[in-house]
C-alpha cells in the first residue's frame, strides 16, 4: 500500500468494530495506532506490551489506510496495530477480542473470630454532651469509646443542638461523620490485583457478608504481559509510563466498584473501605509509587508493610474522600501481599505442619512451611502458562480447548462451550503437552518428533506438521496447534516453577514425598489438573495424591484483613517470619533450572 502525505495538523478518527468510541490520532506524532488506542484506555489485544513480538493485536482493515509497515513481520495479510500508523480514519476489527473470560473471584469463605474493624455508631447533641468545662471531641472520645475524633469529619455539617449523628469508625478512629441513621449499612471491598486479573467482592462492613462479586483483566497488560514488562515500560517511559499505569489500575478498581454496587444496589457513598492484596509491582504500581527498584539489583521494595490511605488520596472520587483504602503487608520485592494473604487464608500461621503453598501464574510463587520455619520463592514463569504468547493461545473463554486426552490413535478435545475449537487456554496447553508426551509425539527434551520418523500408517502422523522452514507443530484442530516455540515457551515456565519448589525443597532440607499438603492457589492453578502438573514434571511425582486446590486464597486473606483485627494483625506477623531465597543469586541455579526445564520420561499409551 502506498504511503499516503501526512499533512500538519491532520487528525483522523479511528473507530473499532464492537467498541462504541472513536478515538482521535495524530499521524504527525509518529505513534502506533496500538499506543493511540492503550493511551485513549482501550482493552486492546496483545501480550507483548506493543513489541511486535506476540501478533495478537493483528487486525482487519474495514476502511481507510495504513502505512507499508504494518503489514511487516508476525502480521501476514492482517496488519499489526503496534506497527500500523494510520494516515486517514480508520474503522477496524480486532482478530483477537475475546469475551467471557472465566475469571475465579474468590476462594474458600473462612469464618471471622476476632474483633471486627469495622463498626458504626451515633450520637445526640444533648445537655450531657454538652456540657460546660470541656471541649465536644474529648467528650466524644469518650462516648463512643474512640482514640481520636478528628476535627475534619465536621467539615460540611452544620452543628447543632439536639441533633443525631452517625458516625464510621475503623478499628478506632472517626472516618467519617454524617446525619445518616445508624442502620444504614456500611460496605467495603477485598480486591485481588493480579497480574492478568483483578478479582472483587462487596463485602457488608458489619456482618461480613458478600453481597455480590465481579472480575476484570488488569488493564495493564496492555504495556506488557508479566511485571518485568512493566517494570521495563516505566523505566523507557519514566513518569509518564507510571502515571498511566497507576491511572490504569485505579480505573478498573473504580470500574469495579460500580459494577459491585449496581449489582448490590448499593450506593457508593456507602462504601468505606478497600483492602487490596496483590504482587508486590502491583502495590507499588496501585499506590503510584516507582516499580524501578524492584527490577534492579538489590530489588528493594520501597515498602512492605501494608499500607493506609484515603480514598481522596488514592483517587477514587466517587466514594467518600474519608474511604479507608489498605494494602496488605508483603515479603519482598517478589514476594507480594498476594502470597501472605493467601498463606494467612491457608492456615500457615498454625504451627508445626509441612507444606507448601504454590500460585501458579505469570509469576510464580511458592512458600514452605516446615513447623515454625517459613522459605519462600518466586519466579518469572511468564505468560505461557495462561495461554498468552503461545502461537494459538487465548484466555479461558467459549472455543478454547481446557482439556484433552489421546485414546484409540486420535486427540479428543474438551472445548469451553462445546462449540468449534478456536484455540488453547492455559490449562489446554498443558493437557496437549501431557499428551503429547504419553503418544509419544513430545520428547522429554520438549522436541516434537520428526513425522518422517513414523511408518506411513501410524495415526499420530497426521497431527505432525512441518512448513516452509522445516518447523514442526502438533496440529489437533484446524485453527488449533502447537508449535516447537510454543513448547519451548512452556519449558521456560516449567524450569522456572520447578526449579524453585526444588530450592525451597533443599533449603528446608526435605523430600517431595515429606510435604503433607500442596496448596494450589490462584486464579490459574485452580484449572490445572493434577495429572497436568505431575505427568508434565510441572510438581514432582512425590506430590502426588497431595495436592489440594484452594481458589483465590489471596482474595480470601483481603476479606480477612478488611474485617477482622486479628486476621490484619496476623497477616502482619507472618509477613515478618518469612524468609526469601533470591533464585538468581545461588551458585548452582543455571543447573538446577536446566534439570527443571526437561519433561518426564512418560511410558507410550
Amino acid at each position: 500500500m502506498e504511503k499516503a502525505r501526512i499533512r500538519r495538523g491532520l487528525v483522523v478518527k479511528i473507530q473499532v468494530q464492537a467498541w462504541d468510541q472513536v478515538v482521535d490520532y495524530d499521524p504527525a506524532s509518529g505513534k502506533s495506532l496500538y499506543a493511540c488506542l492503550v493511551e485513549a484506555g482501550l482493552p486492546v489485544p496483545g501480550d507483548c506490551g506493543g513489541k511486535g513480538t506476540c501478533g495478537k493485536c493483528r487486525f482487519k482493515l474495514l476502511e481507510g489506510e495504513l502505512a507499508a509497515e504494518a503489514y511487516q513481520g508476525l502480521a501476514g495479510k492482517y496488519p499489526l496495530a503496534c506497527r500500523a500508523r494510520p494516515q486517514s480514519d480508520l474503522r477496524l476489527a480486532f482478530l483477537n477480542m475475546e469475551r467471557d473470560h472465566r475469571i475465579l473471584v474468590t476462594g474458600d469463605r473462612l469464618a471471622l473470630t476476632g474483633p471486627k474493624r469495622w463498626r458504626q455508631a451515633s450520637f445526640k447533641l444533648d445537655r450531657d454532651l454538652l456540657q460546660a468545662g470541656a471541649d465536644l471531641e474529648t467528650r466524644l472520645v469518650q462516648e463512643l469509646d474512640v482514640s481520636s475524633f478528628p476535627a475534619q469529619v465536621w467539615q460540611g455539617l452544620e452543628i447543632e443542638r439536639n441533633q443525631t449523628y452517625r458516625a464510621i469508625i475503623c478499628d478506632d478512629r472517626v472516618l467519617a461523620l454524617d446525619l445518616q441513621a445508624e442502620d444504614a449499612r456500611i460496605y467495603g471491598l477485598a480486591v485481588d490485583i493480579g497480574t492478568t486479573t483483578l478479582a472483587a467482592s462487596l463485602i457488608n462492613l458489619e456482618t461480613g457478608e458478600e453481597v455480590s462479586q465481579a472480575s476484570a483483566l488488569n488493564p495493564q497488560i496492555q504495556q506488557g504481559a508479566d511485571v518485568l514488562n512493566r517494570i521495563s515500560y516505566v523505566m523507557t517511559e519514566g513518569g509518564r509510563g507510571l502515571k498511566q499505569l497507576q491511572q490504569a489500575i485505579r480505573r478498573a478498581i473504580q470500574s469495579l466498584i460500580d459494577e459491585l454496587c449496581q449489582e448490590a444496589d448499593c450506593p457508593e457513598s456507602a462504601v468505606y473501605g478497600l483492602s487490596l492484596a496483590g504482587n508486590t509491582v502491583m502495590t507499588h504500581l496501585a499506590l503510584g509509587i516507582d516499580p524501578r527498584p524492584l527490577g534492579q539489583s538489590p530489588y528493594l521494595p520501597v515498602f512492605r508493610s501494608g499500607q493506609q490511605l484515603s480514598a481522596k488520596a488514592f483517587g477514587l472520587r466517587k466514594i467518600p474522600s474519608s474511604a479507608q483504602v489498605m494494602t496488605l503487608p508483603a515479603v519482598s520485592a517478589y514476594i507480594g501481599s498476594d502470597v501472605v494473604a493467601g498463606a494467612y487464608a491457608a492456615g500457615f500461621s498454625e504451627l508445626g505442619k509441612r507444606r507448601l503453598l504454590i500460585d501458579i501464574g505469570t509469576n510464580g510463587e511458592m512458600l514452605v512451611q516446615d513447623g515454625d520455619r517459613y522459605v519462600s520463592c518466586s519466579c518469572v514463569a511468564g505468560p505461557a502458562l495462561e495461554g498468552m504468547m503461545i502461537s494459538s493461545g487465548m484466555k479461558a473463554a467459549a472455543g478454547a480447548v481446557e482439556e484433552c486426552l489421546w485414546q484409540d490413535g486420535q486427540f479428543d478435545l474438551q472445548v469451553i462451550g462445546g462449540g468449534k475449537p478456536q484455540g488453547l487456554c492455559g490449562s489446554g496447553v498443558l493437557a496437549l503437552i501431557r499428551e503429547g508426551l504419553r503418544a509419544g509425539l513430545i520428547s522429554y527434551r520438549g522436541r516434537i518428533i520428526d513425522p518422517e520418523s513414523l511408518a506411513p500408517d501410524d495415526a499420530r502422523r497426521p497431527y505432525l506438521k512441518v512448513d516452509d522452514q522445516g518447523k514442526r507443530s502438533l496440529q489437533v484442530a484446524s485453527q488449533v496447534s502447537l508449535t516447537q516455540h510454543d513448547i519451548r515457551q512452556v519449558q521456560l515456565a516449567k524450569g522456572a516453577i520447578r526449579s524453585g519448589v526444588e530450592v525451597l525443597l533443599e533449603a528446608s532440607q526435605l523430600e517431595a514425598e515429606q510435604i503433607d499438603q500442596v496448596l494450589v492457589a490462584g486464579q490459574f492453578g485452580r484449572h490445572l489438573a493434577e495429572a497436568s502438573l505431575i505427568k508434565t514434571g510441572l510438581l514432582p511425582e512425590g506430590f502426588a495424591g497431595h495436592l489440594s486446590y484452594i481458589g483465590n486464597s489471596s482474595h480470601s486473606g483481603a476479606y480477612l484483613y478488611l474485617m477482622d483485627q486479628d486476621a490484619a494483625q496476623g497477616l502482619e506477623a507472618l509477613a515478618r517470619r518469612i524468609d526469601y531465597i533470591e533464585l538468581s543469586r545461588l551458585d548452582d541455579y543455571d543447573r538446577v533450572f536446566a534439570r527443571a526445564s526437561l519433561f518426564p520420561k512418560l511410558k507410550r499409551k
